[in-house]
């Protein structure tokens, strides 16, 4: 099982070489969630050009603080190792905030628990988000 998945990471990383090498940036969506995480990780492998990742600030606040240590210590390693890899971070505008949002407007924090819409499973954030843009 191990081997199969190490095939796989190699394969993955071969593919996003050969972009490189035609000319090609990659660019990396960081949500700080494990899909996201992996491919970050494998593209790093690949000697990524730029990261981003939307801190949308209506997060729940350990998530958010999770997200910004990820991407300091990986800040830290594109330093160390003279990558040449960008981070960028994008925000909402201060209407959008997390506390805004809560107490101002009466959101539930998100949680598993209320990700559910009409007996549906929902991804509020991503709902969210795009009603705001």
């Amino acid at each position: 099982m191990e081997q199969e998945i190490l095939s796989k990471m190699e394969a993955a990383i071969s593919v996003m070489q050969r972009y490189i090498e035609q000319g090609h940036s990659l660019s990396c969506a960081y949500s700080g969630g494990k899909d996201s995480t992996c491919t970050l990780v494998l593209m790093l492998e690949a000697i990524t050009h730029h990261v981003q990742s939307a801190d949308t600030t209506i997060e729940n606040p350990i998530i958010a603080n999770f997200l910004h240590s990820v991407l300091d210590e990986l800040q830290l390693h594109i330093e160390a190792s003279v990558l040449p890899v960008q981070v960028h971070v994008t925000t909402p505008s201060l209407a959008s905030q997390f506390v805004v949002s809560t107490i101002g407007r009466g959101t539930l924090v998100r949680i598993p628990e209320n990700g559910v819409r009409d007996g549906r499973r929902t991804r509020a954030c991503a709902d969210y988000v795009a009603r705001q843009v």
